[in-house]
């Protein structure tokens, strides 16, 4: 379980065609991310995204994310048919 959730969202997702063939557009962006998993002894923060949504893919343009000496930024694309996940690429790479 995860306490301590904050930062700023901001998001539009329009979704245009139809019931059998729908087509989302929009954006998702996280900033001044945080997050403290206690489970886990691990405080995550400045946490930031920018997804870019339009039909049939999704691009991770950047999630970001510190958490004590370490980093992760991670990029890539998710291919969806219709609104159902298909095939997910994603480049991670760790700092420490």
């Amino acid at each position: 379980m995860a306490t301590n959730v904050t930062g700023v969202v901001a998001a539009r997702v329009d979704i245009s065609g139809t019931v059998e063939n729908p087509k989302p557009e929009g954006f998702i962006q996280l900033s001044g991310g945080k997050v403290t998993v206690p489970s886990a002894q691990v405080d995550i923060s400045d946490i930031a995204t920018s997804i870019t949504i339009e039909p049939g893919s999704m691009e991770f343009e950047t999630i970001q994310m510190n958490a004590g000496e370490g980093s992760l930024d991670i990029n890539g694309t998710l291919s969806l048919l219709g609104l159902t996940p298909q095939d997910l690429n994603l480049n991670v790479n760790a700092g420490l």
